[in-house]
């Protein structure tokens, strides 16, 4: 039944394809047509039938391997509230920064993100009287996938940043021999904030972890 197929598609329309995907594609289309074929037999017509049949197939998400349902308001409440956390404590850290040019610029953008974050955490809190009891399905296979790219990428653009600050600041004392010297404390607090931000931006990563981490706290038991 052509209907039946294009529903069954649109339903798993998020979902990447493969093996998996196409055997519980074919299984789900066999169920609904054996369920709609008994409900014409017993004098409903083709629409009604069909409407019946899929009016409590509304999602798929369930039933895909690596997802989960949560208590997905919760669980934005409380990684809004890690979230702003962290970036209270880069915020707090990139404060002594703010003597160089390039330390005011992340520190002003790390004062923006606190503020962002206290405005989505608070809009949180303000529901919290509601009913935080909405279920949704989080596939946590792609999270964690998510979540360990982005260690990778953070990995990366730290270790090439370093390198970059290193050769802008010290090529030329390694290409000549030079050695390296530190006068005094200004200069190394000058070095200090030009090598900080990349490694403060292990913000990042650190997300995509607490993300993880509170998907299984919120995780629905019963």
């Amino acid at each position: 039944m052509k209907e039946i197929e294009e529903y069954v598609e649109k339903l798993f329309a998020a979902h990447k394809e493969s093996r998996e995907i196409r055997e519980l594609k074919e299984e789900i289309i066999s169920n609904l047509e054996a369920k709609v074929t008994d409900l014409m037999e017993e004098g409903l017509s083709f629409s009604e039938a069909f409407a019946r049949a899929t009016k409590s197939m509304d999602t798929v998400d369930f039933l895909v391997e690596g997802s989960q349902p949560i208590y997905v308001d919760r669980y934005k409440i409380e990684l809004a509230q890690s979230v702003l956390l962290y970036m209270l404590v880069v915020w707090i850290l990139s404060i002594p920064l703010r003597f160089t040019e390039s330390g005011i610029w992340f520190s002003n953008m790390a004062t923006i993100a606190v503020l962002l974050c206290g405005g989505i955490y608070v809009a949180g809190l303000l529901r919290k009287s509601r009913d935080l009891q909405t279920v949704a399905v989080l596939n946590v296979a792609r999270l964690e996938k998510a979540k360990k790219a982005a260690w990778i990428i953070w990995g990366l653009y730290a270790a090439v940043m370093t390198v970059y600050t290193t050769a802008i600041k010290f090529g030329s004392h390694f290409w000549f021999g030079r050695s390296v010297r530190i006068d005094g404390p200004y200069q190394f607090a000058l070095l200090v904030a030009d090598y900080a931000p990349p490694l403060l931006l292990i913000l990042v990563p650190m997300m995509f972890w607490q993300a993880s981490k509170l998907a299984d706290k919120c995780e629905v038991k019963e």
